[in-house]
Order: structure tokens, then C-alpha cells, then sequence
């Protein structure tokens, strides 16, 4: 589990997670999970963003994912472990990854996502 980091950027990166992976039972599953299905649901946008690929759905997340977390975090690590987003992030945003998990330096090349060539040391 990852050290208490900054809610912003588990945020930012709960929003990336969940734009590249969420679809509409996702976010219903997510909803009745955490009992914030009306907030989903009654989002003038979110939904509707989504269906049609609208460029405003990355900040329909923005506006619901601070409500359905909670003011004092209550349901963060619930949305955390949902979203799988220590495993997206270290497949996706290592450097976001590092951040907030201490995953420190992988040996990876994070523009690729793969292994960095070996570099003998003399």
C-alpha cells in the first residue's frame, strides 16, 4: 500500500486510471460499491461523456471522483483497490507510480515501457 501521498495527485491519477479503463457497469459497479451511485448517476455529464466520447468526459471524472472519495479520504483506498491503480500506474505512468508508491527506479524505460538495455559497469 502506498505511504499517505498528496490526495491532488491520486486524484490526477485515479482520473487517468479510470478514463482508460472505465466503462458504463464499471462506474455502476464502482457506484454501488461505494455507495455513491446517485452521484454517477445523477451527473449531468459523466455518463453521457463517456457514451459518446465527448472531450469533456476526463473532467466529468474531476468533478465526481473528490465526492466519491470523500472529504476525509473515507472511501479512497475502496476506489484505490477498485481501480487496480498501483498496477495501472506501473504499467502506464512510472514516474507517477514512483511518486506515490515509492516504486523508486525500476530499471525501465518509462517512454517505452521497456527494460532499459544492460550497461555494464567497469
Amino acid at each position: 500500500m502506498r505511504p499517505e501521498a498528496n490526495r491532488n495527485k491520486l486524484i490526477i491519477a485515479l482520473k487517468r486510471a479510470i478514463a482508460d479503463t472505465f466503462d458504463d457497469g464499471k462506474w455502476r459497479e464502482l457506484g454501488y460499491l461505494s455507495d455513491t451511485i446517485q452521484i454517477i448517476e445523477n451527473h449531468d455529464r459523466l455518463l453521457r461523456s463517456l457514451y459518446w466520447g465527448d472531450n469533456d468526459y476526463e473532467g466529468c471524472i474531476l468533478q465526481v471522483l473528490p465526492t466519491i472519495i470523500g472529504l476525509n479520504n473515507e472511501k479512497l483506498s475502496l476506489v484505490e483497490n477498485f481501480v487496480g491503480l498501483e498496477a495501472w500506474l506501473k504499467e502506464n505512468d512510472l514516474p507517477l507510480y514512483a511518486e506515490l508508491y515509492g516504486g523508486g527506479d525500476l530499471g525501465l524505460d518509462h517512454r517505452a515501457g521497456h527494460p532499459m538495455p544492460f550497461e555494464p559497469t567497469l
